[in-house]
């Protein structure tokens, strides 16, 4: 009988753990006017074969770091034009995946504005919510390369998010 309590007890403070640290995570992804997004497959195929005239191509340094993605290289300058733009990491040899974050002003001296995400090689992102006419970078990172860095290939589009 007690081992069933323990047993009991242990499940409802796990449940109770569970639900408080995802009251959490919705909490601090709310804190943002600028929403990251992970793409779906359909939705990463739909943006290349909408908007192949409109999608810039451009190499960054994508360095070993760490999960947050705070400690990243800079890439993507852009103002925005449009209302959302998407982002995908196309090519990092030695790399698996990638982590993400929006920040907004002149590069190096931004605040961050979205949550990061880590996503996997040549799966995309978007963030929805940027204010036309303002400056917006990011920065990238990976904790799976197998050296200390690497050149990456990135392609991003804006749209407006109305017509997504």
């Amino acid at each position: 009988m007690k081992k069933t309590r323990k047993i009991a007890s242990l499940t409802l403070a796990m449940c109770l753990m569970f639900t408080l640290c995802n009251n959490a995570l919705a909490v601090n992804s709310d804190k943002w006017d600028t929403q990251i997004n992970i793409m779906t497959s359909e939705q990463r195929e739909e943006m290349q074969n909408q908007s192949k005239n409109n999608i810039k191509t451009a190499n960054a340094y994508l360095s070993k770091n760490n999960q947050d993605g705070t400690n990243g290289n800079i890439c993507s300058e852009f103002i925005a034009d449009k209302t959302s733009i998407a982002f995908v990491l196309t090519n990092a040899p030695g790399a698996t995946n990638y982590n993400i974050q929006l920040y907004e002003g002149k590069a190096g001296e931004g605040k961050i504005v979205s949550n990061y995400a880590t996503v996997n090689v040549n799966d995309g992102v978007y963030f929805t919510g940027l204010t036309i006419g303002k400056e917006y970078y990011m920065k990238i990172s990976s904790s799976t390369l197998s050296t200390n860095g690497c050149t990456a290939t990135y392609e991003t589009v804006s749209f407006n998010t109305e017509t997504k």
